[in-house]
């Protein structure tokens, strides 16, 4: 990934960001973000889930627990372009697309130091992503080097394969919760000194509150969310044709 601003400020801005902006109550707060960039990217299903993770993988941000954000909507290279920079530039060219790509991927950062993106079925292939931004201040030896050169092509079916069942097409985003055991580098915790588990989603999984956003999104029409225990709640509007935000 090539950042094109000041190496380190791109890690203090975000640090700043999150402390100071992007206000974070936990899995619901996380939950309403990523909803809302499913919906501007169109999106008509969404999934989200908390997974152990596979230690068989070969990329080491998908062999611990973390959250699987799936969605139907919008995604070719521009999006891609528009993650890697955290909607930065390229907001302002086309909101409906990129702009998703803004606050909520940010908000992510309060749970992870670095995450993937793969996708499938969509008009151009995009190959996968892995968002970094530790790569800029990495040295040899450190865990952020890896997960930027790690082999990730054969691990793309993990996450494809967890994503959303039967969809013509799909972008499938995963998020490596931080851990004490999951450093971006030995002298650092990462982008804040909160660590998480897989009870991220414990919260925000009551489908009276799920409804209710659901309720207030254009596009999403069917929303799973999946906690810790293997649990679901299914949100579908063609079930509820009458879903309103009370």
């Amino acid at each position: 990934m090539t950042m094109d601003r000041d190496e380190r400020s791109i890690i203090e801005d975000l640090r700043t960001n999150l402390k100071e902006r992007y206000h974070f109550e936990g899995g619901r707060t996380l939950l309403r973000e990523l909803l809302q960039n499913a919906d501007d990217s169109v999106s008509a299903q969404v999934r989200i889930a908390v997974l152990p993770g596979w230690p068989e993988a070969d990329h080491p941000l998908l062999r611990v627990p973390g959250l699987l954000v799936a969605n139907d909507g919008r995604y070719d290279a521009a999006s891609r372009e528009g993650i890697k920079r955290f909607g930065g530039s390229i907001k302002a060219t086309d909101t409906a697309a990129i702009g998703r790509f803004g606050m909520g991927q940010k908000t992510a950062f309060h749970v992870c130091d670095a995450f993937l993106v793969v996708s499938e079925g969509h008009e151009t292939e995009v190959p996968p992503l892995v968002v970094n931004p530790y790569i800029v201040i990495g040295k040899p030896g450190d865990a952020c080097i890896e997960w930027q050169v790690a082999p990730f092509t054969r691990d793309s079916d993990l996450l494809l394969s967890n994503g959303l069942a039967g969809s013509v097409r799909q972008m499938v985003q995963w998020y490596p919760l931080r851990s004490p055991t999951l450093k971006p580098k030995a002298t650092t915790s990462g982008f804040l000194p909160h660590h998480f588990d897989k009870s991220l989603l414990d919260n925000a999984s009551d489908p009276s509150w799920l409804s209710g956003i659901v309720a207030l999104l254009r596009n999403v029409r069917r929303l799973e969310v999946v906690r810790s225990d293997g649990k679901s709640s299914v949100i579908d509007r063609a079930e509820s044709p009458r879903l309103r935000f009370d």
